[in-house]
């Protein structure tokens, strides 16, 4: 999919639903970069992998449906991981994945920036708080 936006080429390999907006198209990615700031980890193949332990399967299993409801043609597959005591899905994007990883792991440890930090939508902080976030009262 290429979109253009404010004379801007935006492109994707993404393909979502028939009709949806380029701002959905922009936020949903924002909000899975919450996702890849919480327990998720973007491989050197381009791969975004979202893992929880196994007492959280129906927070992964939350976010494995808020994107399969989102992108279409995609195999997304729930995997065990007894060694871990987790489990896990991935998903697919060479593209896109694969400059986040260039910038968001610039040492191969993920790195968080202000930049990274003004991309984040609403729903993106609430993945990542509810992922590794904690509340410190004074």
């Amino acid at each position: 999919m290429v979109i253009i936006h404010r004379g801007r080429r935006v492109e994707t390999t993404i393909n979502f639903k028939k009709g949806t907006s380029l701002v959905f198209v922009l936020c949903m990615k924002r909000d899975l970069l919450g996702m890849m700031l919480g327990d998720g980890y973007i491989s050197e193949k381009g791969v975004l992998t979202i893992r929880h332990s196994t007492k959280q399967k129906e927070y992964l299993m939350f976010k494995y449906i808020f994107c399969k409801e989102h992108y279409k043609g995609r195999d997304f597959n729930v995997v065990n991981v007894p060694s871990q005591n987790g489990i896990q899905f991935g998903l697919s994007d060479k593209k896109t994945f694969t400059i986040w990883r260039k910038l968001y792991y610039p040492n191969g440890t993920k790195f968080i920036s202000k930049s990274l930090l003004r991309r984040l939508t609403k729903q993106a902080i609430a993945f990542w708080y509810c992922d590794d976030g904690s509340m410190y009262l004074k």
